[in-house]
């Protein structure tokens, strides 16, 4: 089978450049047309390529309230921890908010378990992403 698969993650970040990019937008025009090309385009929902034609639209969104607390249930197996993230997510507006990611969540979880969610610092940011890297 001689096919490519292209990912275009965050298109939208770049549906401007390849407007003003006459070459650029050609070869893209060219990719959607082939019958052996598939392409995988993640974007905001306000940039949208007109020339895919008849692309199916999948949207991603996040975990509802009740799912993060199904996800930290599950995460903790539903002892004492659970309860302890949950109050610190709902003293926490920020964190609150970004817990309705799933990576978010998943790494409030993981911070959490290691008591490394202190909020005190307010440098919880640096600390996730510092985390995640040395973890992954």
């Amino acid at each position: 089978m001689n096919g490519l698969l292209l990912l275009l993650d965050g298109f939208d970040e770049i549906a401007n450049e390849i407007e003003k990019n006459p070459k650029l937008k050609a070869w893209l025009q060219h990719c959607t047309s082939n019958e052996n090309y598939s392409i995988i385009t993640t974007s905001r929902p306000n940039a949208m390529c007109e020339y895919l034609s008849n692309p199916r639209m999948l949207n991603v969104i996040g975990f509802q309230s009740q799912d993060i607390q199904n996800y930290i249930n599950a995460y903790f197996k539903n002892n004492n921890e659970s309860s302890t993230l949950m109050k610190k997510l709902n003293n926490n507006r920020s964190l609150k908010l970004l817990s309705h990611t799933p990576l978010y969540l998943r790494l409030f979880c993981y911070l959490s378990r290691q008591d490394k969610l202190s909020l005190s610092n307010g440098k919880w940011d640096e600390m996730l992403f510092q985390s995640y890297m040395r973890h992954y």
